[in-house]
C-alpha cells in the first residue's frame, strides 16, 4: 500500500548502506504533491493530507555546494546524542534499563519519541537535567544503552546531548505552529501577515541544526544573506534541509518580487 515502499527504502539505507537516516525523504518523494506541503509524523510513518501552498507563496531550494551525507560522522553523532538524551529522561522518570531495552516503543513514555514531549514540559522538567555534552564511555557506564537499533555509541566520542535532545522537541512545536499558520492563510488571505512569523520559525529551525553540530559555513552564509534581505524583498524565511551538514537551503518567498533577490544570492 502507499506507506509500505518508503520504509523498505529506509531499511535499505539503514541496513545495507549503513546510513542511520530517517523516513522523511522516502515518504515525501513517494507521496508528495506539486504545490503542496506534506505533513509527516515519523512514528514511524504517519502521513496526513497535503496542505496547499498559497498562490503568492513559493518554496525553492538553493544548492550550497556542500555534499550532504546522512552516513557522515556529524549526523550519526547528533542522532545518537538525541537517543542518549531520551534514555537519560526515561531513567530519570524511573524506567529501568531492562524495561527500556525490551519494551515495545508504544509502552515507553512519550511513545518512544522525543517529539511527543511538550515544549513547556521539556523546559521545566528535563532541559537542565541533561548534560550539555558527555563522552560515550561515561554514558555507557551510567545509563547503559539507547532504544535505537541503528545507533552505535563510541566510547571515545563526545556527544552534544542537551542540544540534540532539545531539537526534536522544539522543532515539532515549530512545525505545528507553522502548519496552523499556513492553514489560516489558506482560509483567509488577509492572514498573509503570518508569513513573516512562519519565516522566523524557519530561521529558528536553522539555528537548531547548528546547535546540534549539523550546520555548515556555506549554508549559514546563504541563510544569513537571505535573512538580511528580509520580507521587504519578498524573502520570508530560510533554513538548511534534511539531515544538515550541507546540502540544500530551503527558502520561503513571495512569488511576485523575489526573483531578483534570488538571482542576487
Amino acid at each position: 500500500d502507499k506507506i509500505q515502499l518508503p520504509p523498505l527504502g529506509q531499511q535499505a539505507e539503514n541496513r545495507v548502506v549503513g546510513a542511520p537516516c530517517g523516513l522523511m525523504d522516502q515518504l515525501s518523494s513517494y507521496l508528495g504533491r506539486e504545490d503542496h506541503l506534506l505533513p509527516i509524523i515519523c512514528q514511524p510513518a504517519k502521513v496526513f493530507g497535503p496542505v496547499p501552498i498559497p498562490e503568492d507563496l513559493q518554496f525553492i531550494g538553493i544548492d550550497s555546494g556542500v555534499k550532504h551525507r546522512v552516513s557522515g560522522r556529524q549526523y550519526s553523532r547528533a542522532r545518537t546524542a538525541a537517543f542518549m538524551g531520551y534514555s537519560i529522561i526515561l531513567q530519570h522518570l524511573g524506567i529501568s534499563r531492562e524495561f527500556m531495552e525490551n519494551a515495545d516503543t508504544e509502552a515507553l513514555p512519550f511513545q518512544g519519541y522525543l517529539a511527543n514531549i511538550e515544549k513547556v514540559q521539556f523546559q521545566e522538567d528535563f532541559q537542565q537535567l541533561l548534560p550539555v555534552s558527555m563522552p560515550g564511555e561515561e554514558f555507557l557506564r551510567r545509563y547503559g544503552s539507547v532504544i535505537d537499533p541503528v545507533t552505535n555509541i563510541h566510547p571515545e566520542e563526545k556527544y552534544p546531548i542537551r542540544a540534540c535532545t532539545a531539537h526534536p522537541v522544539f522543532e515539532n512545536d515549530r512545525i505545528n505552529l507553522f502548519m496552523q499558520a499556513l492553514k489560516q492563510v489558506n482560509q483567509n488571505n488577509e492572514n498573509r501577515h503570518l508569513f513573516k512569523q512562519m519565516g522566523l520559525w524557519m530561521y529558528e529551525s536553522h539555528q537548531g541544526y547548528s546547535d546540534c553540530g549539523l550546520g555548515r559555513q556555506q549554508t549559514d552564509f546563504l541563510v544569513e544573506n537571505l535573512k538580511s534581505m528580509g520580507a521587504d524583498k519578498g524573502i520570508y524565511g530560510a533554513r538548511i534541509s534534511g539531515g544538515g551538514c550541507g546540502g540544500t537551503v530551503v527558502v520561503m518567498l513571495e512569488k511576485k518580487q523575489s526573483s531578483a533577490a534570488i538571482q542576487r544570492i
